[in-house]
């Protein structure tokens, strides 16, 4: 089983990528509404069934943006989840571009929309 957090502050956003993962098997979705959500949702995270294996971040937010998160996320003490792999998930909005989501520590970057391959092939 794959645990995935994905961290969008977009509800119907949430309902594609809930719809779209549901037909990929041994997936576990759970879905934050922003950055800093996601940081205190890893904070928590104590033993391995919570641990996300991935997170799929968006990169503007309410709260607490992408960015800042994944610069929290990778300062954390636990060796396991401040170097989870994140993957920036962004509308391509120019003030924040893949160079600015790698110099914030995440792994990959892919845009919006997400279709069924894009998502298979990140998990």
């Amino acid at each position: 089983m794959i645990h995935v957090l994905y961290a969008e502050d977009s509800v119907p956003t949430q309902f594609i990528i809930k719809r779209l993962v549901n037909r990929i098997d041994d997936i576990e979705l759970v879905c934050v509404n922003d950055g800093k959500a996601a940081l205190d949702y890893c904070k928590n995270a104590k033993d391995g069934n919570k641990r996300p294996d991935i997170i799929l971040m968006d990169c503007q937010m309410p709260v607490m943006d992408g960015l800042q998160a994944t610069r929290e996320i990778r300062k954390l003490d636990d060796p396991i989840l401040s170097r989870v792999p994140i993957v920036a998930v962004s509308s391509g909005i120019k003030s924040m571009n893949e160079k600015d989501c790698m110099d914030a520590g995440m792994d990959d970057y892919v845009a919006k929309p997400l279709n069924q391959q894009a998502l298979t092939n990140i998990l």
